[in-house]
């Protein structure tokens, strides 16, 4: 997202680099392929790749591209909300049938995001949060063999080999998860839950069953498949 509120991805394609407090944050694919990397200070993109246009992040710019991608979406279901990580929630229960089908209609948000410029990462699931965890699945070292599902049962089994690290309450305890042996959300949920809640918070607990159903709100039902849609990469 950081990129693509800069740069849309019809754009004309090129060498591009977006810096956060000096260092890269994000660049273009043809940026990365002439050596420019995440972190790196503007000074060394210059001399690694002096053709690389350098541009500031701009956080209204990337506000109000995820504003007109709700707006968008909003012809698929009128329950769209917004996540953590660019990512927007949509409870597409009632749409499938008009749609004809979770395929055509995850089909068509992409075709929408795609228009408006942004690519994207689409997850179902029956639970939201299971949704979004698929959706983001992609930068995990393991990642299910697909991101979408209509049923628990499977849900389950995708998030079980999902990286703990794709639960974003797990980042203040990564070490020590680490040190134990819980790399993916399967391990972490075989640990003794009140062994968990004391080296934990019960943030991290309540996040990890809203995932797999445990937990729902009264706004997403546990039948209800949502579509997590990721817009952008970054």
């Amino acid at each position: 997202m950081s990129l693509e509120a800069l740069r849309p991805s019809w754009s004309e394609s090129g060498r591009y680099a977006v810096l956060q407090q000096g260092r890269v944050l994000v660049a273009s694919r043809e940026a990365v392929h002439n050596g420019v990397r995440c972190g790196m200070r503007a000074g060394s993109v210059t001399t690694v790749s002096p053709t690389t246009l350098v541009l500031e992040r701009n956080p209204d710019k990337e506000n109000s591209a995820l504003d007109a991608l709700a707006i968008a979406l909003l012809q698929y279901t009128p329950e769209v909300a917004y996540a953590d990580d660019f990512c927007l929630l949509l409870d597409v229960s009632a749409s499938l049938t008009l749609f004809q089908g979770p395929l055509s209609l995850c089909a068509r948000v992409k075709a929408s995001i795609n228009t408006l410029g942004f690519t994207v990462q689409l997850g179902a699931a029956p639970t939201a949060a299971g949704a979004w965890l698929l959706a983001r699945s992609f930068r995990a070292k393991l990642h299910p063999l697909r991101r979408r599902t209509l049923t628990m049962k499977t849900l389950i089994l995708l998030l079980n080999r999902l990286n703990c690290s794709l639960l974003l309450s797990t980042h203040p305890y990564r070490d020590w998860l680490t040190g134990i042996g819980a790399y993916t959300l399967g391990q972490l949920r075989q640990l003794p839950r009140a062994g968990l809640l004391r080296r934990t918070d019960s943030h991290l607990l309540n996040e990890l069953d809203r995932a797999y159903g445990l937990e729902l709100s009264s706004h997403w039902s546990s039948i209800s498949p949502s579509c997590s849609c990721s817009g952008g990469s970054r």
